[in-house]
């Protein structure tokens, strides 16, 4: 399903009198912003869609298309034929695929000399290289083409889900042919796509059945929400569990409030698990824009079924990144942990680690 695209405001090309360094434009998501050329700053003028755009739903659909499960059996069948665990922990899939290196050494493991030549160098189309030779010499094993993706579906990371299917249905051909005995089996996924899923459960049903018991971590975490929450009026509603976060709305808007601006178009009332999928989405697209990079310990599926340890664990990367009052204690106990006082260095008196550590708990 798509939804439509609310009207932006139309921004007007007159400056306001009185302001003539100050000139309108369009933002990045069709709403208004003001340039001020003398500071070179740019404010959000807060006028973007209310909903997503079609483009929006399908990157939508494309992102809960992706099964993790599988991802995690390719994975462990590629670090099984290769003898080695090829994938870091800070790594994600397509990162640690993306040179092209890994998979052309697993055609070469289960053919020796299939692939002449393995580039290792950084040189971007010579990574590429590597995948279209990967690509070719998984039809030189027997692979259709039709199942081959495309090397921006991996080297740009515009399909994962391809490579992904691609990758497994390799593994399986190998397997059904019987002339690789050196090469591992690959297990089956137990479960669908989110995506597919959705097509077939109920909201309820995606909820994932867990043992978890807040702690005082978690207490904490929620009462920083909720006083960002109703310090800047988005609710006045108090939220005392992970699971109910998982239609993303009240971490959008728990983003609006970090920063001061929009996060983009979302679903403020929503009521449907499309528009939660669309909202949970949202949250790491925008996040992903800020700081160019992978939220640790956390995606859109584990938003989506309300698992909380992951929705903590994205809270926490919120708060470490926008709120400000954090990073000044974390800053000052680090400081005092090496017994310096900042500015002079050395060692510091007895009153100075007392005020410090009132300032750094909350005291003062």
């Amino acid at each position: 399903p798509a939804s439509t695209p609310g009207q932006p405001a139309a921004a007007s090309p007159i400056p306001a009198r009185g302001t003539p360094d100050v000139v309108a434009s369009p933002g990045p998501s069709g709403g208004a912003r003001r340039h001020t050329p003398s500071s070179g700053v740019t404010v959000s003028d807060v006028a973007s869609p209310s909903v997503p755009s079609l483009d929006a739903d399908l990157r939508t659909k494309a992102e809960f298309s992706y099964n993790y499960e599988l991802e995690a059996i390719v994975k462990s069948w590629i670090a099984d034929t290769l003898n080695e665990d090829c994938f870091g922990e800070t790594e994600s899939f397509g990162e640690a695929l993306r040179s092209g290196v890994i998979l052309c050494r697993v055609v070469n493991k289960i053919t020796p000399g299939t692939i002449a030549k393995i580039n290792d160098s950084g040189i971007a189309f010579m990574q590429m290289e590597n995948i279209a030779n990967y690509l070719k010499g998984s039809v030189t094993l027997g692979l259709s083409r039709q199942d081959n993706f495309e090397t921006p579906d991996l080297y740009k990371e515009k399909n994962l889900t391809l490579v992904l299917e691609q990758i497994y249905r390799l593994a399986q051909h190998v397997e059904k042919t019987g002339t690789f005995p050196h090469v591992p089996p690959i297990g089956k996924p137990k479960s669908q796509s989110m995506w597919a899923r959705t097509l077939v459960e109920n909201d309820d049903d995606l909820m994932v059945e867990e043992d978890f018991v807040l702690q005082g971590e978690h207490h904490a975490m929620l009462k920083w929400m909720n006083g960002v929450l109703h310090k800047a009026g988005k609710t006045e509603e108090t939220v005392e569990d992970f699971r109910v976060l998982r239609s993303g709305l009240r971490i959008l808007q728990l983003l609006e409030a970090l920063t001061g601006g929009s996060v983009g178009g979302y679903e403020r009332q929503p009521e449907t698990l499309w528009h939660s999928m669309q909202n949970a989405s949202q949250v790491f697209r925008f996040l992903s824009s800020q700081f160019f990079e992978k939220v640790p310990g956390c995606n859109r599926q584990n938003v989506l079924c309300g698992q909380s340890e992951q929705i903590y664990l994205l809270l926490q990367y919120i708060r470490e990144k926008y709120d400000h009052d954090l990073y000044f204690k974390t800053e000052l106990k680090d400081l005092i942990v090496r017994g310096e006082r900042p500015g002079h260095g050395g060692d510091a008196d007895g009153e100075w680690m007392e005020f410090a550590m009132q300032m750094a708990d909350g005291d003062l």
